[in-house]
């Protein structure tokens, strides 16, 4: 089994359980096995009329009906008219369908024994593989109900007039059948499960910055276009700010490029830290741009975090403790539930003005990208 790329980029935080990616991962094939296993109970059905004599189709054909084709057709509406996001959704209904489907073709054969009629075992065979690897059940019970099914089949042959011998022969080729289909299932579920921690790792790649340890730009966008749609429908107001480093460019040039990056990552860690509640994040949104969103936050809360950004982010000292170069940072913020790339206008637009302020200070937007004319200067 591989996975595309694409999967990648599909893959989310909402759905990056192992269990609902078995689910996704195993849901077409049930779909597919459901479908092909109705129509191969419908043969069994017809071929049923063709070779039973009336009194003993007249008794299969109706068993076959009410135990093995509806539940198929039941679980093939279900599988089909709803996702489930846990590879163990409905397995009581599985497991009790692959039950009944079983002990059905026991009470045919057994029928078809004690009339004297020559009924091959090979129905058994795909009805194993239907319940065993086809239908994704879990293995234990897998295990367990075709043990069972083969047991009673194998039963009620010998009672029916079946050698002692030859039911065992029988029975010995289905439980090892069936052994062939699981082991075969497990080794799907382990090639699924490195697939599933190889993708975790790509997307916590392709979502996070490397040096700060915070989301990137990727992230931000999606993330924030996925909120915001919330906001407007829960009626919440999202805060966002934009926050530069000042005269980073001469932090590279006179103390080095590894004092820039020790600087970056220290300031990461810092932000990371303001954003305490799970709605909430920060990203480096490039260079030494980084983003911090809110969800649900009024305008008098936001202007407190971004003083106290403005003021902490002054004791931060990555250049060590001889060094005289204190970092500051301007931030530009804005208010509201409108579109990503209006919210992210009106924050830039409050982050030029407070450099043109002369940096070290916060500014606040209105909802309408208005600038409200209130600066915090950072207290030494």
């Amino acid at each position: 089994m591989k996975f595309n790329q694409s999967d990648v980029f599909q893959f989310s935080p909402e759905t990056s359980s192992y269990k609902s990616y078995l689910a996704a991962q195993s849901l077409r094939l049930r779909q597919w096995s459901f479908i092909g296993a109705s129509v191969l109970y419908t043969l069994f059905v017809v071929m049923d009329f063709l070779r039973f004599p009336s009194e003993v189709w007249s008794l299969t054909i109706p068993v076959r009906i009410v135990f093995a084709i509806t539940p198929i057709i039941f679980l093939t509406v279900v599988f089909n008219r709803k996702k489930s996001n846990d590879v163990r959704s409905h397995v009581s209904l599985l497991v009790s369908s692959y039950l009944s489907i079983g002990l059905t073709h026991a009470f045919v054969n057994y029928m078809a024994l004690i009339h004297g009629i020559e009924f091959p075992n090979n129905g058994l065979v795909l009805i194993i593989l239907f319940g065993c690897l086809l239908t994704a059940i879990p293995i234990r019970l897998a295990a367990v109900t075709t043990f069972f099914i083969v047991a009673i089949t194998e039963v009620s042959s010998v009672a029916a007039g079946q050698s002692v011998v030859e039911s065992a022969t029988d029975g010995m080729f289905f439980f090892l059948f069936g052994g062939l289909c699981l082991a075969v299932h497990r080794i799907c579920q382990i090639v699924l499960a490195q697939n599933f921690g190889l993708l975790r790792k790509l997307h916590a790649s392709s979502v996070m910055d490397e040096l700060t340890g915070l989301n990137n730009r990727r992230f931000f966008d999606l993330e924030v276009k996925r909120l915001l749609q919330q906001a407007r429908r829960d009626q919440k107001t999202c805060g966002l700010m934009i926050l530069d480093i000042d005269h980073f460019k001469s932090i590279n040039d006179n103390l080095g490029h590894d004092a820039g990056d020790r600087l970056l990552r220290a300031l990461g860690a810092f932000l990371q830290s303001v954003c305490r509640r799970p709605s909430d994040f920060a990203a480096r949104y490039g260079g030494d741009e980084f983003v911090l969103f809110f969800y649900d936050i009024e305008n008098s809360m936001l202007e407190k975090i971004g003083h106290q950004i403005v003021q902490r982010v002054r004791t931060i000292r990555p250049f060590g403790a001889a060094s005289d170069c204190i970092p500051t940072v301007s931030i530009g913020a804005t208010s509201s539930s409108s579109h990503p790339a209006e919210l992210f206008k009106a924050a830039d637009k409050a982050l030029y003005e407070a450099k043109r302020k002369g940096r070290d200070c916060f500014q606040l937007s209105s909802t309408g990208g208005e600038l409200i004319d209130r600066v915090f200067e950072a207290q030494g």
